[in-house]
């Protein structure tokens, strides 16, 4: 996940449809924020909270700054991956 906040995923958004200048990109995002609706908002928190979740179970067994991620080993775990896995792929299609 390139993304570290939901500041930077906007940012990234932003750019995927950003024309013009680099010297102009920040004063357009500002403008671009503003201009966003609040569902339209709404839809790229839940679009973000999607990726950092597929993130954290990608990172799930692994140690990310020193803080040990539960183990897939966890037969429990693994239904709650399945389950959380088929709860992304129902709201990505919805989105």
């Amino acid at each position: 996940m390139k993304t570290v906040d939901f500041e930077d995923y906007l940012q990234e958004k932003h750019s995927e449809q950003y024309i013009g200048l680099d010297d102009d990109m920040v004063d357009d995002f500002n403008d671009w924020l503003c201009d966003l609706d609040p569902q339209e908002l709404i839809d790229y928190g839940q679009k973000f909270a999607i990726r950092a979740f597929e993130f954290a179970i990608l990172k799930a067994g692994q140690t990310i700054d020193g803080v040990k991620v539960p183990s897939l080993c966890d037969l429990e775990w693994n239904e709650y991956i399945k389950e959380a896995k088929q709860s992304i792929a129902n709201l990505t299609t919805t989105l």
